[in-house]
Parts: structure tokens; C-alpha cells; sequence
């Protein structure tokens, strides 16, 4: 027999990037090659997110400087 679980699942990731690094001309290429961001927080969020979904994995056109660590994280059942 089947059974089916929901749980909510929250990690909180922290991201340490360096401005130096996410330049305007920096910025610009993303949006060109992925998606529209307009500050190093998006930046900051895509590589969280990548870290949440799928630690291990280096995320696609980040600086290679960067660190994301999940600091927390909490299961729930829904």
C-alpha cells in the first residue's frame, strides 16, 4: 500500500560574496546569459538556492570565490 508524506522543508543558507567580484559589467552578463538580476543580492539568492536544492552542485556562472553554507534548517510535517 502506498503512503504519501508532506513536509515542509526550510534550510536558511548563508552566502558570502565579494563586491569586487559582482561588478555592474559582472551583472550584465548574467542577465545576458540567464536571467535578469539587478544587484548581488539576486545573486546572492540564486546560489542559496542552488546550495537548498542541491548541495554539492557548483551553480552556473557564480564566482568561483563565493561560499554558501546552510547555517539551519527544520523539517515539518504538513
Amino acid at each position: 500500500m502506498k503512503q504519501t508524506y508532506t513536509f515542509d522543508v526550510v534550510q536558511t543558507v548563508e552566502v558570502e560574496l565579494d563586491d569586487e567580484d559582482v561588478t555592474q559589467e559582472y551583472l550584465d552578463e548574467f542577465s545576458d546569459y540567464m536571467w535578469q538580476v539587478d544587484s548581488i543580492k539576486d545573486i546572492a539568492e540564486h546560489i542559496a538556492r542552488q546550495k537548498a536544492l542541491f548541495d554539492g552542485y557548483t551553480p552556473e556562472f557564480v564566482p568561483e570565490n563565493h561560499k554558501a553554507i546552510v547555517v539551519g534548517e527544520s523539517v515539518e510535517e504538513v
